[in-house]
């Protein structure tokens, strides 16, 4: 069989997705999740954390003689900083060794959901204003959380 992804937008796709787990085997597995962060989204703040790579000299200088950092330099500090600005927590785990050592466990920007991509676009886009970036890519209307469904709908 198959695998799908079904979006649910209307009453359509809701029967599309019912057929499909009453013609399912037995042993085959249904998952229903939020929407993961869009396509749009992803392209845009990547663009930008590339526009923040290119521009910006981190740490500032005396600490740094001007180095530019990687993108994914940029975006794990740019996740930690808003995870930070709104109270989440990363993850602090000790290593496995017996010396000591840990290490932070962000979470993939690939696992964030339409509104906190969202949220973290913004934070992107502010910490550049801030530090003098130009942004390459124009800034979108992205959106709030839609409206949960009607719980009336699964009974």
């Amino acid at each position: 069989m198959a695998t799908y992804t079904i979006i649910i937008k209307e009453d359509r796709d809701r029967r599309f997705a019912l057929d499909a787990v009453r013609r399912a085997r037995f042993g085959m597995q249904v998952k229903i999740s939020k929407p993961k962060r869009t396509p749009e989204q992803n392209t845009l703040l990547h663009a930008c954390i590339t526009d923040i790579s290119k521009q910006v000299v981190w740490p500032r200088p005396p600490r740094n003689d001007g180095e530019l950092q990687s993108v994914e330099w940029w975006k794990r500090r740019c996740t930690l900083a808003w995870l930070k600005e709104n109270k989440d927590n990363a993850e602090i785990v000790e290593g496995l060794e017996e010396d000591g050592t840990f290490g932070i466990l962000l979470p993939h920007t690939s696992d964030l959901d339409i509104p906190q991509c969202a949220s973290m676009i913004e934070w992107v886009f502010a910490f550049g204003a801030q530090n003098g970036v130009v942004f390459t890519e124009k800034k979108p209307d992205i959106g709030p959380e839609p409206p949960p469904p009607n719980p009336e709908d699964y009974r």
